[in-house]
């Protein structure tokens, strides 16, 4: 049931086989994303897209998703997932506040294993370490962002693909479900290091 989790207004179940499918298509781009996170979830890659859209084919791409696509995604697409989110916290007056709150959010998940360490100084960033098992453990490295005032910049890097996914859902959720952030812009380590990029409302 994870791709229902992740999309319950788009998907359905066949009563007799209890497979999953998409019962009606996204109609905007919040229901896209969220079409999008049930892919990513799903098992046995049972969900598929048989659009031909290129953008959504590149945020596939992106996902590391392409054998779920039954039309080739641009030959310049590749693996590149979004791990810099910039956000609007104007009423916090320091990383280490927006630190604290991302805390907070990570106990409220409802997965009771997941646990943040309190934040620490990282040299002109604060780290908050938060973890999903015993022996999984992550980090968000926040700092002002320079570009803009009122805004913060979080990001991280794990290593392996399906954490990256993993961790950007959660960030995107902790993000989202508090008043205090607002207008957050996704971008690649490269996009980021570039500048003078929009960013995506989307971490894919």
């Amino acid at each position: 049931m994870a791709p229902h989790e992740e999309a319950p207004e788009l998907m359905g179940m066949d009563p007799a086989t209890g497979e999953c499918f998409f019962a009606r298509q996204p109609a905007d781009g919040r229901e896209v994303y969220r079409a999008l996170r049930a892919v990513a979830v799903a098992e046995l890659q049972c969900l598929r897209y048989g659009g031909t859209d290129e953008g959504i084919l590149t945020r596939l791409a992106r996902l590391g998703e392409t054998e779920v696509c039954d039309h080739a995604p641009p030959a310049d697409a590749g693996e590149a997932p979004r791990t810099h989110v910039s956000v609007h916290a104007p009423s916090a007056a320091s990383a280490w506040e927006v630190a604290e709150a991302l805390a907070e959010r990570v106990g409220r998940t409802g997965y009771p294993a997941w646990r943040a360490r309190p934040p620490v100084s990282d040299g002109p960033e604060v780290r908050l370490d938060f973890s999903w098992s015993e022996t999984d453990g992550q980090s968000l490295w926040i700092s002002a962002d320079a570009r803009a005032a009122g805004r913060w910049l979080v990001r991280h890097r794990p290593a392996e693909r399906l954490t990256q996914v993993g961790v950007a859902m959660s960030l995107d959720d902790w993000l989202r479900d508090d008043p205090r952030f607002g207008d957050l812009r996704w971008y690649t380590e490269a996009e980021w290091d570039a500048g003078g990029h929009d960013g995506s409302p989307w971490p894919f």
